[in-house]
């Protein structure tokens, strides 16, 4: 980054804000593109790219995103940014990591490159010469450092730059040349860019694989990593993930700490991780593990929390209890938390009650078996689904949750088409009511109560319901993932777009910010950065029907054939039946709809509007 500085001593917190939101859409083009972030050293990021073509095409799509960006702000904060890329072999370690010389020429190539421009060197212009409309000026022979030879350097010229991203089946022939076959050799980009705590997109194998924060954050933040089965049966994945989940749940009461959401943690679920990796992944100070070990009527709960930091222990704890006594574990592993905590960070307030989900042993373990086969999304897990909270409503007629889960439940086979008619949606309403009813303080009650109402067309009343979510729990990445999506039914594309990015906070890896990112740059009409939002999506998420819709849709309006044809064919495989719900999607703006359908009978989906 160009003048970085300067920057910093004008306005160094809004400095901070940009540069996670350039970050973060580096991140994103990179991936659009099939690469992947490989580190951040120092002032730096390295990602790798299969291809030469892939490599120059990301380049060029990340200035001229962020050219649009810089235009938005004014002009003494705006950002510039060099770019180096290069095609050489490289050494890849078992962690991901690559270094070796075609690492090191991008990153000369980096500091030779003008502000806002990019450079390559002769072997990349070799690739792709005859296969992108590019120009390129050659910079002579360049002496760089620690490289023994001088480096034939080409500039990239922007006005040659055309004026849209294509996808990457759009492009002009490419033949498979040593590049492609030889895994050695792969397209390098590095990028001169201040390193510091963003929502890393994507979803990597491995935290060494993550373009995490230089540095653990100082914000009170906590990130719970899944509880370890240590029962030796595989069947109980289930319980120790329930018990982790709620735990975060529990810690999320409390004003002023941020605590991030259980998709993003789970992403490290069964690997051997360093504390510190995860902290600076997910950007918080503290870290939660554990095991849980189930064996017959009888729990052992093992706990530690840790000072990312400093890389000390705050608290420790084993517990050995009767199975009828997990609740209270549970409440006794956030209570000791939170007091050593409050020993680092001073007094934290509850936001709200500690009411128990149920004090039923057998109905909290059908409720956990439910979500799990709810998020699966499938016509068979849903049913199964259902069939689980039921079961719990009948052990215990005052469990909330199960109620609220149960509305999703059923919203999610109206609106994917495993149930029909005008009841079946009501029916999701009522069991969102029946949860509000018998807790008010209970988040996700009115979290699920928002969508019931939307599909009914009341949007006003399901903002106002998602809002209360939110409020209810600050730390709710979900809620805001839902709120998001509201409004956007209401066409409030910027809020729905902040609302987005909260969530991304919170959830780093959430699949449904991602697409509500999606919706709202659709709404603004903004298709390209709509398409790379969804395409985040479903890199998180291969199997998420509704990205896949709408994905289909804007490829449909933006005239990519290929694309459009191949995600409706994703669409049909995954949700045949969508278009009964698809086209009562509730948008304010019956125009909005009215697009989304002409791009999926663009991509050739049969989608036809219901008659006003």
């Amino acid at each position: 980054m160009v003048g970085y500085s300067r920057l910093m001593a004008d306005d160094d917190a809004a400095t901070v804000e940009t540069l996670q939101k350039y970050r973060a859409t580096i991140a994103r083009v990179i991936e659009r593109h099939g690469g992947r972030v490989v580190n951040a050293p120092g002032d730096n990021i390295l990602a790798e790219l299969a291809s030469a073509v892939d490599a120059v095409e990301a380049a060029a799509e990340v200035q001229r995103v962020l050219e649009r960006s810089n235009l938005e702000l004014p002009e003494d904060r705006r950002m510039a940014f060099r770019v180096g890329v290069n095609l050489g072999d490289v050494i890849e370690e078992p962690d991901g990591t690559i270094y070796g010389d075609g690492v090191n020429i991008a990153a000369r190539l980096e500091a030779l490159a003008d502000a806002g421009g990019i450079c390559i060197s002769a072997k990349v212009l070799d690739e792709v010469e005859s296969k992108l409309d590019f120009g390129f000026d050659f910079l002579g022979e360049q002496s760089v450092k620690n490289i023994a030879k001088p480096v034939r350097v080409y500039r990239l010229r922007s006005e040659a730059q055309p004026p849209q991203t294509q996808p990457a089946s759009r492009r002009k022939p490419q033949l498979i040349g040593a590049a492609a076959v030889v895994s050695v050799l792969v397209g390098v980009i590095a990028i001169w860019f201040t390193y510091l705590p963003s929502a890393p997109h994507g979803a990597p194998a491995t935290v060494a694989q993550i373009a995490a924060p230089a540095a653990v954050s100082d914000q009170p933040s906590i990130a719970v990593l899944p509880f370890t089965n240590m029962s030796g049966d595989a069947e109980q994945e289930y319980f120790a993930d329930g018990i982790s989940e709620d735990i975060i749940t529990e810690l999320s009461r409390f004003e002023g700490l941020l605590v991030i959401a259980r998709n993003s943690t789970f992403r490290f679920k069964g690997q051997a991780v360093d504390v510190s990796d995860v902290a600076r992944a997910l950007g918080v100070r503290y870290v939660l593990e554990g095991g849980v070990r189930r064996e017959g009527g009888r729990v052992r709960i093992t706990a530690q929390l840790i000072d990312a930091k400093s890389g000390g222990h705050l608290w420790a704890e084993r517990y050995d209890r009767e199975l009828t006594d997990v609740f209270a574990v549970q409440d006794d592993v956030t209570r000791q938390i939170i007091a050593a905590l409050q020993s680092k960070l001073g007094e934290l307030t509850p936001t709200r009650g500690n009411n128990p989900l149920t004090t039923s042993a057998e109905a909290y373990d059908l409720y956990l078996r439910g979500r799990i086969y709810k998020d699966r999304r499938t016509q068979q897990t849903n049913t199964r689904a259902q069939e689980l909270f039921e079961t719990a409503i009948e052990l215990d007629a005052a469990f909330a949750a199960a109620y609220a889960e149960l509305g999703h439940a059923k919203m999610l086979a109206w609106y994917y088409g495993w149930s029909e008619g005008a009841a079946a949606i009501e029916d999701a309403e009522q069991a969102a009511l029946k949860a509000v009813a018998l807790d008010r303080s209970l988040p996700q009650a009115h979290d699920r109560l928002a969508w019931a109402l939307a599909w009914q067309n009341r949007v006003d009343e399901a903002i106002t319901a998602a809002r209360q979510a939110t409020a209810l729990d600050t730390n709710f990445a979900s809620g805001y993932s839902t709120l998001s999506t509201m409004l956007s039914f209401g066409g409030e594309s910027a809020e729905a777009l902040a609302a987005a990015d909260i969530a991304l906070r919170l959830d780093p890896y959430s699949f449904t910010a991602e697409t509500g990112r999606g919706q709202a740059h659709f709404i603004a009409q903004d298709y390209e950065q709509a398409i790379t939002d969804f395409r985040a999506s479903l890199a998180l998420n291969p199997d998420f029907g509704a990205a896949h819709q709408y994905l289909a849709a804007t490829y449909g309006l933006l005239g990519y054939e290929e694309e459009a044809r191949a995600e409706a064919a994703e669409v049909l495989r995954l949700t045949p039946n969508f278009a009964e719900g698809f086209v009562r999607s509730p948008f304010r703006d019956r125009a909005v709809l009215m697009r989304l359908i002409e791009g999926l009978r663009k991509a050739g989906l049969d989608v036809r509007p219901i008659p006003d």
